[in-house]
């Protein structure tokens, strides 16, 4: 067969796809480097292969985005099909991702949906374009309907069997669209369930070969696509194997994910499950982490899962009450004599929290409308937030400003509060400027752990104005 390509790019075509193709390894940065925290190095990823191989894609005078198949010029089809079967270093040409998505793009493989053109009627859309073209221009708002409504359309005018690899597809940022939701994955119904396995190995399969990563750029499966695995699982009603179990992604919001979360746990070996909901607590927000363990605990009766309770309940993080999940966490372990016990020991042994209610809400505009003591308690409220929120007062008005009394079971006033928008703010012992606790972006800091328990209740149960 006679090339399109002049002599010196076929020969620089082949001489790029003979080097080999480098992998992306992602790396901690040793915790001495960063203490507390979790930082990840750019890899380093050798370029000679992608530098030769965008090249020969220059060379060719390759469009800056996906082209549609019908429009490559013979050389460039040439090159295009010649990096088809492979996994190359393609980062910085406009090609999809993956051999098997090039092939489908290419027509050498049958197509999915998203090669085909849309089910239903587009305004604007590019007569005959494939859906993947439709949804990306819709994506860069070219078109007069949203991505989100085109893509909702088109994915419910099509067959389980269709939807599954689209929404497979998805979630691993096909065509550069955006990553499959969480909404879509729960809409899988029992279509799913003979599909999960097969999902899995796939998935597994692509990051078992390390040059993959290049082209993936990530060192696992990413989000979206471990969450659709987690779905179809969870529609299977069947054990999972432990192969797989690494694939799932736990999430408590909204209640569908959860209860999906939920079957999907227990689904697993028994031997299995703490593992896992512990990996996916991982580091995790503090709220976050709380919820998973709280939600997961009757399923995995585990002290080590406790552990990892306790620690995001301590955690200065939580922005939540902690008195009402203390409950939550009693009726999670009383089904296991042992944590219910640990549970109640524990509990005991931590500060009484005070009953305290907010009331008498002022709302001030204006530095004039306040009392001395609240204008010395608005300035050192300036002064604990500095650097957290805005300015408290500026050229003499307020805004978003709530001035508050906390009181205690017998109705004294205790203490005085100033919240700004919500998110920053500090208390005082009343009538004084005696701070007791700062709060910040929605924080509570405070160095009494009962009275902050206290003071998070009453305060989560304020008056607004």
């Amino acid at each position: 067969m006679t090339s399109a390509l002049p002599p010196s790019t076929r020969a620089a075509l082949d001489a790029a796809l003979a080097i080999p193709t480098p992998h992306l390894l992602h790396q901690q940065a040793p915790a001495m480097q960063f203490p507390g925290l979790r930082v990840s190095i750019s890899p380093r990823v050798d370029p000679a292969q992608g530098d030769a191989l965008e090249a020969v894609f220059t060379a060719v005078q390759w469009p800056d985005e996906i082209p549609l198949p019908a429009s490559l010029t013979p050389a460039q089809r040439e090159v295009a099909q010649a990096v088809a079967d492979r996994w190359l270093d393609l980062r910085n040409v406009a090609i999809p991702r993956l051999p098997a998505r090039r092939r489908r793009w290419l027509g050498l493989d049958p197509p999915t949906a998203l090669e085909l053109p849309p089910r239903t009627s587009i305004a604007g859309a590019p007569a005959g374009a494939p859906l993947w073209r439709v949804l990306l221009l819709a994506q860069q708002g070219e078109l007069t309907d949203d991505a989100p409504t085109i893509r909702a359309a088109e994915l419910a005018a099509m067959s389980p069997s269709e939807r599954l690899p689209v929404l497979a597809e998805l979630a691993l940022g096909a065509y550069g669209l955006a990553d499959a939701t969480l909404a879509e994955a729960l809409s899988l119904g029992s279509e799913a369930a003979t599909w999960a396995q097969p999902y899995a190995a796939f998935l597994l399969g692509l990051w078992s070969d390390v040059t993959a990563s290049i082209e993936l750029e990530a060192p696992s499966p990413p989000p979206a696509a471990k969450w659709l695995a987690t779905v179809a699982f969870a529609r299977t009603g069947a054990a999972i194997d432990p192969a797989y179990v690494s694939l799932l992604r736990l999430v408590v919001r909204p209640e569908a994910a959860l209860e999906a979360s939920r079957a999907a746990v227990a689904a697993m070996p028994a031997d299995r499950r703490a593992d896992a909901v512990l990996a996916a607590i991982g580091d995790g927000f503090a709220n976050d982490r709380v919820a998973l363990a709280l939600a997961m605990l009757p399923l995995v009766p585990s002290v080590t899962l406790l552990d990892a309770c306790f620690d995001a309940l301590a955690d200065e993080e939580l922005t939540l009450p902690r008195p009402p999940l203390y409950e939550r966490l009693r009726q999670a372990s009383a089904g296991d004599v042992v944590l219910a016990s640990v549970v109640a020991s524990r509990l005991a042994a931590m500060p009484a929290v005070p009953r305290l209610a907010c009331g008498e809400l002022v709302a001030p505009t204006h530095a004039s409308q306040l009392t001395p003591m609240q204008a010395q308690q608005v300035a050192l409220c300036a002064q604990h937030i500095q650097g957290c929120g805005t300015d408290w007062v500026n050229d003499e008005e307020i805004q978003s400003l709530e001035l508050f009394g906390i009181f205690d079971e017998q109705g004294v006033r205790r203490y005085d509060a100033a919240v700004l928008m919500d998110e920053d703010g500090a208390v005082f012992v009343a009538g004084t400027t005696q701070s007791v606790a700062v709060l910040c972006q929605y924080r509570l800091s405070c160095g009494d752990a009962g009275l902050k328990d206290g003071l998070m209740v009453a305060m989560q149960g304020r008056p607004r104005r």
